[in-house]
C-alpha cells in the first residue's frame, strides 16, 4: 500500500523548467445535462489563463468563482443520491468550500490565481463524470473508469471510493490543470508556493467532511481488512499531499515537453501511474462481503438522505 504514495513520484520529480510547447486542452465548453444554472453561465467561456479584466467571474479570480463551483458541486451531489460515487463528490465540495474561504480571507498570495486554478481543475472532473454517465466512456480518462467502475458496481468501501476519486482527479488530472493555468503568477512570479498552500485548505476541511460522510453514507469509514491501519480516513491530508506534490513535478514535464514525443513520454507516465495507482486502491479496498456490506452501507444512506443536501 506504500506503493499508493510512493509510485511515480521519483519519475515524476526532475523535471527541468521551459516554456510552454504544446497545451493542454481542457473541454471548459462541454456543459452536461445536470450542470447548474451559475455553472452554465460559466463555462462556455471559462479560459486557460487569470485575467483580471475578464467579464468571466474565474478568469478574473473574483469570489464569486468559487461561490459558483460550491454550488455547482451541491447540485452534483443532489443529483448522486446515494451512488456510490457521492462521497468523493462530498469531499469535493467541502475542499472546496475552504478554499473558497482562504481565497476571502487573504490567505494566499495570489487569490485570484487559486481561484481560477480550482475552477479550471473542477472542469475536468465534471467532464469525466459527464462523459461516464452519458455513457461516452472513451471521453473518460482509463482512473476516471475504474473509479467510477468500482463506484457503481459497488465493489470498494466508501474509503475506496474516495481514495479512487482522489487518485483519478489528482494524480491524473491535476497536472494538467496546472500546466494549463501555468506555475506563475501573470507577473511572473512563480506560483508553486500558493499550489501547496491548499494543502491547508484540504487539513481544514478534512474533519468536517469526514462528519458529512459518515453522517450520510457510512458511519465508520473503517479500513477494510487486510488495509494497513496507517491508511485511514484521518491520513487523507498525508495522502493527498504527496499526491499533489507528484502533480506539480508532472506538470513542470508538461510544460518543458519540447517536443510531441517528449509530450507524449510525460501524458503516458501521467496516465500509467494514475492507473495503476487506481488498481491498486481498488486491490486493497475491496469488499469481502460484498452483498452484506453494500446492503447495510445503502439502507444507511437512504435513512439518512436530506433532500438537497
Amino acid at each position: 500500500m506504500r506503493t499508493l504514495l510512493a509510485v511515480g513520484i521519483v519519475l515524476a520529480l526532475g523535471g527541468c523548467n521551459g516554456s510552454l510547447a504544446l497545451a493542454p486542452l481542457p473541454p471548459f465548453a462541454v456543459i452536461g445535462a445536470r450542470t447548474g444554472r451559475q455553472w452554465k453561465a460559466i463555462a462556455p467561456t471559462l479560459g486557460g489563463k487569470l485575467d483580471p479584466s475578464s467579464g468571466n467571474v474565474c478568469d478574473s479570480g473574483k469570489a464569486a468563482c468559487m461561490t459558483a463551483v460550491v454550488a455547482e458541486m451541491s447540485q452534483r451531489i443532489t443529483s448522486l443520491g446515494c451512488s456510490h460515487l457521492a462521497p468523493f463528490a462530498t469531499m469535493y465540495r467541502q475542499v472546496s468550500a475552504e478554499i473558497r474561504a482562504s481565497a476571502t480571507a487573504g490567505r494566499y498570495r495570489d487569490p485570484a490565481y487559486v481561484v481560477h486554478l480550482d475552477s479550471v481543475f473542477s472542469t475536468f472532473y465534471y467532464h469525466a463524470l459527464d462523459a461516464w454517465r452519458s455513457g461516452r466512456r472513451n471521453e473518460t480518462p482509463q482512473a476516471w473508469r475504474i473509479a467510477f467502475s468500482a463506484a457503481e458496481g459497488q465493489h470498494v468501501s466508501a474509503l475506496g471510493d474516495m481514495l479512487l476519486g482522489m487518485n483519478a482527479h489528482i494524480s491524473r488530472d491535476l497536472p494538467y490543470a496546472l500546466a494549463t493555468v501555468g506555475l506563475r503568477y501573470p507577473d511572473g512570479r512563480n506560483a508553486t508556493g500558493d499550489v501547496i498552500a491548499v494543502n491547508r485548505d484540504i487539513e481544514r476541511a478534512t474533519q468536517p467532511m469526514l462528519a458529512q460522510i459518515r453522517a450520510r453514507y457510512e458511519p465508520s469509514l473503517q479500513p477494510p481488512r487486510g488495509l494497513p491501519h496507517w491508511v485511514s480516513a484521518r491520513e487523507l491530508p498525508k495522502i493527498i499531499a504527496a499526491w499533489r506534490l507528484e502533480a506539480i513535478a508532472n506538470a513542470r514535464d508538461l510544460l518543458s515537453a519540447h517536443s510531441v514525443a517528449a509530450r507524449v513520454e510525460v501524458e503516458t507516465r501521467i496516465d500509467t501511474t494514475a492507473t495503476l495507482r487506481a488498481l491498486l486502491i481498488w486491490r486493497a479496498t475491496a469488499l469481502t462481503h460484498p452483498a452484506r456490506e453494500n446492503a447495510t452501507r445503502n439502507a444507511y444512506c437512504l435513512a439518512h438522505s436530506v433532500v438537497g443536501s
